[in-house]
This record gives structure tokens, C-alpha cells and sequence, in this order.
């Protein structure tokens, strides 16, 4: 078989390049055969999930009957503080795996969004009365959530690029 070289490849039209690209995947797919444990975990790993969810529903009736409606909590600066880490991170993450371009990028921007949510139903839920439940709640309105759904919408953007890529498509763009 002669070599393919990066000229020949170049006279192919970009619909044929995708082509090309979608039948090597197929059948790189075709000769993929995972591991046996590999099978097996994705057999029984959304099984435990569920089975997490199942007994989730007991215990939030639990707490929802005996928790204290008030509770003073011992390290609130720790808890605020490390959160607020956690959210440097995660966002420090995002924004690096978005600027290198990397597919990695999807879980960090949900993985931010998911924490500035966490952040901004803590902040809104634990504020007293006043001008701090009043600033928690312009925090959360004017830039927690609208950032959370940014992100969520750009994890679902460099999903669908990244498809479009894999599949050997130029990826479509909204006007």
C-alpha cells in the first residue's frame, strides 16, 4: 500500500476529508473491544447511581423532619472560604481549559456553573434578613446565575463543535 502523505490528503475536499475521517472512526470503532471490566462497570455503575438516588429520598425526608430550623455552625469562615476556593478553582479551570482549547473544558464549565449555583442558593438561603439577604439576592440575580447559564451554554457549544469535529464536519455557528 503506498503511503499516504499529507499532499494527497490535501487535494481531498473538506466533504471528503469528513468522510475519510468518519470511516477510519467506524472502523477503529469496529475493531474496539473494552476490557471486560470496562463492560461490566458500564453495566453496574448506573445501577449504583440509581440506587444512590433511591436512598436519597428517604434521607431528605429524614432531614426534612429532624433538622433544627435554626443551627449555629462552628468554622463558617472555613466552610465560605474553602467554597470560595473550590470556585476560584473550578473557574481558574474552566477558563484555562477554554483558552488552550481543550475538550476537558466541557466538564469544567458545568463543574463551575454547578458551583456558582451551590454558591448562590447557600449565599441567598443562609442570609439574614435585610441588606445581606438583599445583596445575596442581587449577587445571585445579576451575576451567579446568568454566569452558570453562560457556562452551560459554552459546555454545550464546545460539545457540539467537538462532535461536529469528531464526525469530520465543519462545525455550524448561530448568527
Amino acid at each position: 500500500m503506498p503511503e499516504i502523505t499529507d499532499e494527497m490528503l490535501l487535494q481531498l475536499t473538506a466533504a471528503e476529508r469528513g468522510q475519510l475521517t468518519a470511516r477510519l472512526q467506524a472502523l477503529a470503532a469496529a475493531d474496539y473491544h473494552p476490557p471486560t471490566r470496562v463492560v461490566r462497570a458500564r453495566r453496574w455503575f448506573p445501577r449504583i447511581l440509581a440506587a444512590c438516588c433511591a436512598l436519597l429520598v428517604p434521607w431528605i425526608v429524614v432531614l426534612a423532619a429532624r433538622l433544627p430550623r435554626h443551627y449555629v455552625a462552628g468554622h463558617w469562615q472555613v466552610v465560605w472560604i474553602g467554597f470560595d476556593v473550590a470556585l476560584f478553582g473550578a473557574l481558574a479551570w474552566a477558563s484555562w481549559s477554554l483558552w488552550r482549547r481543550q475538550t476537558i473544558a466541557i466538564a469544567a464549565t458545568i463543574v463551575a456553573a454547578t458551583l456558582l449555583l451551590c454558591d448562590a442558593w447557600f449565599d441567598v438561603t443562609t442570609s439574614a434578613p435585610g441588606s445581606d439577604l438583599a445583596v445575596s439576592l442581587a449577587t445571585a440575580c445579576l451575576v451567579e446565575i446568568p454566569l452558570a447559564a453562560c457556562l452551560v451554554f459554552v459546555s454545550y457549544r464546545v460539545r457540539m463543535v467537538t462532535l461536529s469535529l469528531s464526525r469530520g464536519r465543519a462545525p455550524t455557528s448561530r448568527r
